[in-house]
């Protein structure tokens, strides 16, 4: 038996309501004697506050003819009021009128209690699946918007390097026209000259690199797929790289082990190639060294790019490949650069269905090594 329906308390009243028993337990719950509560009416022990609806349901059931059974606080000397469930049936005479009415009272109130927390968690649960909710709505739509944000952005970088091109391209062609009258040049001109069509040329360097950069990510440049010699990608990529490499005064050496054809394209593979080397030459000193090597296992190309220069914060190594990243030790040394390069590098091998790996040491140097997909 559940010992919450256990009844503790017995009561009789008479035919008006008038108590004409009670039993030794609620006498001890309300603190009012045997005598004391007899004669008295029914709500003498039951809340203020659930009497008016006690005495509503009763005259629903005495209506009816039924029995009364309900929910209700009883009075108590101390602390909060005790809660029970009442049965309050009426005891019929010899001709079928009542007589009289039978209270039986067990208390609940643990259940009760029980029954409040599992409310109180239950509300709980819920306030907290409503928050859950409220935020994932909130951050889908800050996703939705950075997204919207992102797209704007490439759509403007796009744009204004379309723009800026042409421009750029006659700015170019007419510096070098100009040029080539060197006899109608004083040398300072020349000179000026030379500085404003250098300038222009890099600014077409990083137009063209926004433009590829923008491409790629929107997924409207064709990669012309095919097999790949990695060897001559290699030595072709370090022949380039050692104009730039003396002026300098860095040493630049390549070597790749023989081995079968990547699976990409080339001229893409190439300016990966390109800008790890040419970003391993900017960081290195003069009298430093840059090294190309390529190795292969069974699925991938590995191109790797050590450099001896000034090496990447390794907390800043995780943002390294993002558009427009600068590592901090670069910005402060004033080293010239767009932070597009390395985007383009990752964009371009994760496209052949590759990746890139990074690892560095400030003051040592920097290794990158990209992995391309070997021809099956």
């Amino acid at each position: 038996v559940d010992p919450d329906w256990v009844v503790d308390v017995g009561q009789q009243f008479d035919a008006v309501g008038q108590c004409t028993y009670v039993n030794d337990r609620l006498c001890e719950w309300t603190g009012i004697s045997h005598q004391g509560a007899l004669g008295r009416g029914w709500s003498e022990a039951i809340h203020p506050d659930d009497v008016g609806r006690v005495e509503a349901e009763a005259l629903t059931a005495m209506d009816r003819g039924a029995e009364l059974r309900t929910d209700c606080r009883v009075r108590g000397m101390a602390g909060p009021p005790r809660w029970v469930n009442a049965v309050v049936m009426p005891l019929l005479g010899v001709h079928e009128q009542v007589d009289g009415y039978l209270a039986a009272l067990t208390d609940i109130t643990e259940r009760k209690a029980r029954s409040a927390d599992r409310e109180r968690l239950l509300a709980s649960e819920k306030a907290a699946r409503r928050s859950a909710e409220n935020a994932r709505r909130e951050l889908s739509s800050m996703i939705a918007h950075l997204h919207e944000l992102d797209e704007l952005k490439t759509q403007f970088l796009a744009t204004v390097s379309h723009e800026l091109r042409t421009p750029l391209t006659s700015i170019i062609s007419f510096t070098d026209l100009i040029l080539s009258e060197e006899r109608s040049l004083s040398a300072e001109s020349a000179e000026f000259l030379g500085i404003i069509e250098r300038n222009a040329e890099q600014l077409l360097r990083l137009v063209g690199d926004l433009m590829l950069l923008s491409g790629l990510e929107a997924g409207v440049i064709t990669l012309h797929v095919g097999e790949v010699c990695i060897p001559d990608l290699v030595r072709d990529a370090v022949a380039t790289g050692s104009v730039e490499a003396a002026k300098r005064g860095v040493t630049l050496t390549g070597t790749a082990e023989p081995g079968g054809p990547a699976l990409g394209d080339r001229l893409r593979l190439r300016q990966v190639g390109d800008n790890l080397i040419s970003n391993a030459v900017k960081f290195t000193s003069a009298g430093g060294h840059v090294s190309v090597r390529a190795t292969h296992d069974d699925q991938f190309w590995r191109i790797d790019v050590q450099d001896e220069g000034i090496g990447i914060p390794a907390d800043e190594l995780g943002r390294l490949f993002g558009r427009f990243f600068r590592a901090s030790n670069a910005v402060t040394s004033g080293t010239p650069g767009s932070g597009i390069g390395l985007s383009i590098v990752r964009t371009i091998t994760e496209l052949h269905g590759g990746h890139v790996e990074v690892a560095s040491t400030v003051g040592e140097g920097t290794t990158f090594s990209a992995f391309v997909p070997v021809r099956r």
